[in-house]
């Protein structure tokens, strides 16, 4: 990991071309390296990564020469050169974004409730109970079963393993749970983990023992939408009197797409149609005023190569503006003209106004 929100393969995948090497990390969910983040993971995680230093790397930007991508890491962090995409194999690093950003967990505190059992009778004890033996082993009290109904004494084992208080719904926007040692109904304070089933579209919402339906909300008391919970995650759910707060849920969670967008994998989302016409600058400041960014030319050819199944309009009928630099002092990368993997530059001032597709991190 090397922030809350980037996470880098620990070992340097074997030799490919560029195009297959950003094409693989689409399909794992994850991205080709960027320069910067590959330095800083170069110089301050060096010891939790293997293969730095043997090989030129390929990494996602350009470089001083038409129709290349920067190698970067031979010998050391700081060494870069050009590589040609389709001409040299080369080793990479893949990206992702990391999900563990999550809110701090909290503790809760540990107890052990002692009840002696005398045969089938139930003592009363309305004083301190002391053990005074001389060793730890005679002062302790073994034996206790775990719980078999709601109001019977817990023990640290059950509490520690969490077991009381994990459930898995079945599929749908109604999660209906059961947890047979909770006898009432949901109390302000009450705390369930769940693991989150297949996605589905929509708000949340949670049945607990036939109580409810009570919402499901982040902290912000935003509800969440079961289509953006990666199925499999434990939800960790506080009950506030009214609705289940998800403590971790906006850690876990996948952005939605916005409207007019597609999500071309976890990582990110694309416009579905091409652009009008206009400078770079133009292109940076539209994508801006829809809370959307420029693609990066490694973005736009992962989602290119897709886009018949992603359903994008436009992908290879003329060159685009990407967010990439070029070759020519002023210039920019454009891509696009005939095929995903076509690759050129143009002058960012006095040019050829072109298309773009905006891009937006999930």
């Amino acid at each position: 990991m090397i922030n809350e929100r980037l996470c880098i393969e620990t070992a340097t995948t074997a030799n490919m071309y560029f195009y297959p090497a950003v094409e693989r990390c689409s399909a794992l969910g994850g991205r080709l390296c960027k320069w910067g983040e590959y330095y800083v993971a170069c110089v301050e995680h060096a010891e939790e990564l293997t293969g730095l230093g043997a090989a030129w790397e390929w990494i996602d930007d350009t470089s001083n020469h038409a129709n290349t991508s920067v190698q970067v890491g031979f010998a050391n962090c700081e060494a870069n050169a050009l590589g040609g995409p389709q001409h040299h194999l080369r080793p990479y690093t893949l990206l992702f974004r990391s999900t563990m950003n999550m809110t701090k967990a909290y503790r809760l505190a540990l107890f052990l409730l002692c009840w002696p059992l005398f045969g089938a009778a139930q003592i009363e004890i309305d004083g301190p109970l002391r053990a005074t033996g001389s060793t730890r082993s005679d002062r302790q009290v073994t034996g206790v079963q775990e719980p078999i109904v709601a109001d019977a004494p817990q023990t640290t084992g059950l509490e520690q393993s969490g077991a009381h208080r994990i459930a898995e719904p079945l599929p749908g926007a109604t999660w209906v749970i059961t947890l047979p040692f909770l006898s009432v109904a949901p109390q302000s304070g009450t705390h369930v983990v769940v693991k989150a089933p297949v996605a589905t579209n929509g708000p949340i919402v949670l049945t607990v023992n036939g109580h409810g339906p009570f919402a499901v909300v982040t902290t912000a008391q935003q509800p969440i939408d079961g289509g953006t919970v990666v199925p499999g995650t434990m939800l960790s759910l506080v009950f506030d009197g009214t609705a289940f707060q998800a403590l971790n849920g906006e850690g876990y969670a996948r952005r939605t797409c916005p409207d007019g967008s597609t999500a071309v994998n976890e990582q990110f989302c694309m416009g579905i149609n091409e652009l009008p016409v206009s400078n770079l600058y133009q292109a940076m400041l539209s994508c801006g005023d829809q809370g959307m960014r420029l693609c990066t030319w490694g973005e736009f050819y992962a989602a290119c190569i897709n886009a018949a199944a992603l359903g994008l309009n436009f992908m290879t009928d003329n060159w685009e503006w990407t967010d990439d630099a070029s070759n020519e002092l002023g210039s920019a990368r454009v891509a696009g003209l005939g095929s995903c993997a076509a690759a050129g530059n143009s002058l960012v001032i006095n040019s050829i106004d072109r298309n773009f597709h905006c891009c937006w991190s999930r």
